[in-house]
This record gives C-alpha cells, structure tokens and sequence, in this order.
C-alpha cells in the first residue's frame, strides 16, 4: 500500500508550488492536498497522461483533432447494494494512447480552471473576459465571486475531456477509423493561400469558405428591404386588380339578372292594359 503523502500549495508574491515548483496564475490561500501517489499528485489540466484511465470520472470525453471525430466514454460508478458489476480500471484499448487533460467540471457543474492548483472547490473573484465566466449582463469592470474547481483532477469529476496527442497500439472505433471535414476554413487570403499552397498570382476567391455567409453591410440590407417592400407592392396591385376583375363581373351579373326581371315585368303588365 502506498504511503499517504502530504504536499503544501504556498500563495504569495513569488507563487511556487513547492514541491513541483509550477507557477500558479490565479491568487490563492495556503492549502493542504493529499495524495495516495508516491512521486506525483493526478493530472492537472494541460499535463501529459499515458494510456492509463483511472476511474476518477463517471464520463470521458475523448477528442481526435485530426480527424475530427469525438467520443464520449461513460463508466457507471453509482452503485448500489447487490448489484453486479466489473471491476475493470485500466481500458486494455487505450494501452500506447497519449492524452492531454484540457478540463472537466464536477457533478454540480462547476468548471476546472487552470492555473489553480487544489483538486477541491473554491471561490475566485472573476471579471468579464476571464475563463469560467461569461459575465453577460454585467457592468464594465464589474467583479463577481464564482465557484471553481482546481486543475488537479480529483475524484469528484463527473466529466474529464481528454484529447489524444500521441496514437497507441490499437484503433479507437469512432476515432480514428472515421474522418469528418472541417466545414469552416480560414477566410484571410493569406492563411488560404498557406493552407492550398498558393501562390500570390493565383485566384483565392474560388477557394473561400461560403458556408453560411450572410450580409452584414448597411447597403445590403437595403437592398433587400427594397426587394421585399417592391414585392409586396407588386402582389398588393395584383390582388387589386383581380378584385376590380371579380366586381366588375359581378355588378354585370346583377345588371343582367335585373334587366331580365324587368322585360318580365313590362311584358306581364301589358295585356291588362290593352283589356
């Protein structure tokens, strides 16, 4: 059994981790972390991991960004009396596989954020801009008290998103069998360029990214306001038209039944007079 070490986060105006010597980014007070590894605490977020997925997460999301492709892993961990169930801990399919932590968050939602080195929770005064916080609906300037979780991966993580940086022994099915294309490339003529091998003489209009390109200047939006008031103008004198059309025909309707029920009534009143 591993021996329980005891480590000590040190804030202050140099900032050192101790025993590791990492820079912390955020101000923090003193903290003790405990640990059941002998040479190093869990992975933080950004830090390399071999192909060895503990059970500190109920969901893995991996991620393959040469492909595209993306997977999430869910082990079920909540169990109850009696159940049965696999005590597997390390994925055979993964032995080779080389991840990076880029972040996670807790069951309550809160978010890791790098630079703060405690596995456990606590409360950062965070402005518009920063990471794990929107900041919508703010004043400028103005500071709000959030809930973070620290960059050490602890085992209250109900989610750790991994993306794999060095390609192992086996296939990933879903991963790395399968390739998406990017649907949004770069729009800067220089970076098109860079990305077909072009050179400047060639046309790079041919090769931009339409997808889902809108107007955005004030011209163009006249322009089509002036479209859709000329159409509604037209189908406006169109329908006028029609109606004169339907009432024209119906005033001769009316003229031409009336002028019948007239001739009746002159020709029935003209014997009686002549009698």
């Amino acid at each position: 059994m591993l021996k329980k070490m005891r480590f000590k986060l040190v804030g202050g105006k140099d900032k050192e981790y101790v025993r590791h010597g990492i820079e912390v980014v955020d101000r923090f007070f003193p903290v003790d972390v405990w640990t059941d590894y002998k040479d190093t605490l869990l992975g933080n977020v950004g830090s390399i991991q071999r192909g060895v997925i503990y059970l500190v997460a109920a969901t893995f999301n991996i991620a393959n960004p040469p492909t595209g492709c993306q997977k999430k892993l869910e082990i079920d961990d909540n169990q109850k009396l009696g159940s049965h169930k696999r005590s597997v801990v390390i994925r055979l399919e993964f032995k080779g596989y080389v991840f990076k932590i880029m972040g996670g968050c807790d069951k309550q939602g809160f978010p890791m954020k790098q630079g703060v080195l405690t596995p456990g929770c606590v409360r950062l005064l965070l402005y518009r801009g920063t990471a794990c916080f929107r900041g919508y609906r703010r004043r400028k300037g103005e500071r709000r008290r959030k809930s973070v979780r620290g960059c050490i991966v602890d085992q209250d993580l109900s989610v750790l998103n991994l993306v794999i940086v060095k390609k192992g022994e086996n296939d990933l099915p879903g991963l790395i069998d399968i390739e998406k294309p990017r649907m949004r490339g770069p729009k800067r003529a220089s970076k098109i360029r860079k990305l077909f091998n072009l050179s400047k003489e060639d046309d790079v209009r041919k090769y931009v990214n339409t997808y889902r390109r809108t107007f955005t200047t004030k011209s163009a939006r006249i322009a089509e306001k002036k479209k859709r008031i000329a159409k509604a103008k037209e189908e406006a004198a169109e329908y006028h038209k029609l109606l004169a059309t339907r009432l024209k025909e119906q005033r001769e309707r009316c003229s031409e039944s009336l002028a019948k029920r007239r001739s009746m009534l002159s020709a029935a009143s003209k014997p009686s007079v002549a009698a």
